[in-house]
């Protein structure tokens, strides 16, 4: 920029400094524009992590959620699938009762016997059969007595469906003499008949039995021929210590 002086010479006027005011305003508004947008991106960015962690979160919950809604079916569907199969086994598989049993020559003057009748009331064989029996006298009722198992040896057999086997006849070790037979009679004494059952069912599972039957009279006179045996109270079970009665 030109002017002249008081001597109409021309004058030289430097515009340096205000120049380098306005440059270093617009620099300045640059960088206040540059820092606002930056601010600006970064809220952005800020809230962009913010959801995406919200959604992770969620996403967490909801794939815990299906998880244990997924093992819940599984574990149902299993349970399901166990009872079909456990419901199947039991109305399949073995049953090895006592269906018939009689005592012979009680007070005839002989020993007396005593046999049973075994029968698979299942659908299924039974399997690996083994079977004893015990025969004796003892007061009625027989508080405190101990029936030992009778010992169950290695042979065995098969029991089909329907089948029936008998248990005996197993005899007395003497002849009872008549004060025996007259509490016998009485129902003081009984006759007692137990015995063991072991087996494997189609679904190779072991099953035991274990059963106590007895005879006494009601004061009347014993009768000839064949007697019908009672079921005891006690002594008499199913599946239980069948390892343990396998073992002996």
């Amino acid at each position: 920029m030109h002017e002249e002086g008081p001597d109409g010479a021309a004058l030289s006027i430097s515009c340096a400094p205000e120049s380098e005011r306005l440059a270093e305003e617009r620099h300045r508004a640059e960088e206040r524009a540059h820092w606002a947008h930056q601010r600006r991106h970064d809220r952005i960015v800020a809230g962009f992590s913010i959801a995406a962690a919200a959604a992770a979160a969620v996403a967490a919950v909801i794939a815990g959620w299906a998880y244990v809604q997924t093992k819940r079916q599984a574990d149902a569907a299993w349970l399901q699938v166990q009872v079909s199969q456990d419901t199947e086994a039991r109305q399949l598989r073995a049953y090895v009762l006592v269906s018939k049993s009689e005592l012979r020559n009680l007070g005839d003057g002989k020993k007396t016997t005593a046999e049973v009748l075994l029968k698979n009331f299942g659908l299924t064989p039974a399997y690996k059969l083994k079977r004893n029996i015990s025969i004796g006298f003892a007061p009625f009722p027989p508080n405190g007595i101990i029936f030992p198992d009778p010992e169950i040896g290695p042979d065995h057999s098969d029991l089909g469906p329907s089948g029936d086997v008998s248990l005996g006849p197993i005899t007395s070790n003497s002849v009872r003499t008549e004060s025996q037979i007259s509490d016998i009679s009485n129902g003081l004494w009984a006759v007692y008949v137990w015995g063991v059952i072991t087996y494997v069912d189609a679904f190779d599972k072991l099953h035991c039995t274990k059963f106590r039957m007895f005879y006494k009279g009601d004061g009347a006179p014993i009768p000839a021929g064949s007697l019908p045996l009672t079921h005891a109270s006690e002594g008499n079970e199913t599946d239980n210590d069948c390892e343990d009665i396998k073992a002996r």
